[in-house]
């Protein structure tokens, strides 16, 4: 674990039963331009981001990342140990929209495609390089989420950790990069430029601070679901923006 503030819900030593359906949140970040904190009514301290000379070393290992996966690994790299988790779950809505636009362009130019925006294009490049940057074989998915952004990683994680007993903790991410400027006015109302990483356990019956994603995360925006979700980790949870590089 790097440099940060540490702050997690106790552990129940009880096993929660299977049949609750209900999802606990023990540790949550965000990194994000303060144009998106904005958005998600965040009212948390800003603070700096820890040094990452680790990290960045950790990085190089990987040539072919874009600007959005470099950014989003270099978060996650600096505020959870990845190892922990049984099972990761990444979702946005416009993934790497700027590197499908270029290969657009290129396919209809009859020019011949980067590999590199290729393998940037694909909705589970990110989860893909994670797993190869530190050599994990654990499950992933990767979602291109619509306008329920949060709800259906949330839905996602719910079904693995109900769906496997032995699993114990997930690892959802939502982020967004910037997007081609052709789509600005369509989409002026989305936040972009952030990512947001939290754990999740199965709730015990009657925990504080326990949901369900369909019922608690029915708002069409992203925003919103961003803010309920700050609401249910409480200030149990870490909650700490660092500046979007």
């Amino acid at each position: 674990m790097h440099a940060g503030i540490e702050a997690l819900r106790p552990q129940p030593e009880a096993t929660a039963p299977l049949d609750s359906g209900q999802l606990v949140i023990d540790k949550l970040y965000i990194s994000a331009t303060s144009n998106a904190a904005e958005r998600f009514g965040c009212a948390f301290p800003r603070q700096p981001r820890p040094d990452s000379a680790g990290i960045a070393a950790q990085l190089q290992k990987s040539k072919r990342l874009s600007s959005l996966s470099r950014k989003v690994l270099r978060h996650l790299l600096t505020h959870h140990d990845v190892g922990q988790f049984d099972y990761s779950v990444f979702c946005s809505r416009f993934g790497e929209l700027a590197s499908i636009e270029e290969n657009n362009r290129c396919n209809v130019a009859r020019e011949e495609l980067s590999p590199s925006n290729f393998s940037y294009s694909v909705q589970n490049a990110l989860a893909g390089q994670l797993s190869i940057l530190l050599g994990s074989r654990r499950p992933s998915s990767s979602i291109s989420a619509g306008t329920f952004v949060v709800r259906n990683a949330l839905m996602d994680a719910q079904a693995f950790l109900f769906d496997q007993p032995e699993a114990r903790r997930v690892l959802a991410v939502f982020y967004d990069g910037d997007i081609p400027p052709r789509f600005h006015a369509e989409f002026a109302g989305w936040p972009h430029d952030y990512v947001v990483s939290c754990g999740l356990r199965r709730a015990l019956p009657g925990e504080a601070g326990a949901f369900t994603p369909a019922q608690q995360f029915s708002s069409p925006t992203a925003a919103a679901q961003i803010s309920a979700l700050l609401e249910l980790a409480g200030p149990a949870a870490n909650q700490v923006i660092h500046e979007w590089e």
